[in-house]
């Protein structure tokens, strides 16, 4: 075992996710808000990586894929786009360097968000519903939040997204949907998805 990878994504603060805490992160699991993204990851590769160290460059799941293909010695599939970069020069070198890069939050196969450097910006909202009583069938449990949309918030200063400055910024908003924008034509370009 020792000569194998392991890799975890911890939920914070452990718990059901519908009564745990995500400290002063605003949101929780099943939302767009830092509180329902904002995961550790911790890898182990005794072989490979010194233990102890920690790294706070921004990833998604979409990266371990390309990442292990990597780690493995195996080329990407070259007759499709693959989302994620690889971030295995972390893994070995945590102060290695790290292109800033755009990150999107979809909920439910919609995209609702996204983060390009210290800047969250959000398009919408959807949240889980628990039905009463509880034993009901678990499906289409989301509703839209109506609200000051869009939101964007400066996580470098305020990581709870607390305070919301699309007023205040409307060119970053622009530019920020435009991003989104991109990113959807994009996808929609690419048709297998995130499977390859």
């Amino acid at each position: 075992m020792s000569r194998s990878v392991h890799i975890r994504k911890i939920i914070p603060r452990s718990g059901p996710w519908y009564d745990g805490s995500p400290g002063e992160l605003r949101g929780r699991k099943g939302q767009t808000f830092e509180g329902g993204y904002r995961v550790p990851l911790i890898v182990r590769w005794d072989c490979k990586c010194a233990r102890g160290q920690t790294c706070d460059a921004l990833s998604m799941n979409l990266d371990l894929f390309t990442s292990l293909l990597r780690v493995a010695g195996i080329q990407p599939p070259k007759d499709r786009v693959v989302d994620g970069r690889d971030i295995s020069p972390l893994w070995f070198a945590p102060t290695a360097k790290h292109e800033a890069r755009e990150l999107f939050f979809y909920h439910q196969g919609q995209l609702e968000a996204m983060r390009s450097e210290q800047w969250k910006y959000i398009q919408s909202i959807n949240h889980y519903v628990w039905p009463l009583p509880v034993n009901k069938k678990l499906g289409g449990l989301s509703v839209h939040t109506s609200g000051p949309l869009p939101m964007l918030f400066d996580l470098g200063r305020d990581p709870g997204e607390s305070y919301n400055l699309a007023q205040r910024y409307p060119e970053r908003v622009a530019q920020l949907d435009a991003s989104m924008n991109r990113w959807c034509d994009e996808m929609a370009r690419s048709p297998l998805g995130l499977v390859p």
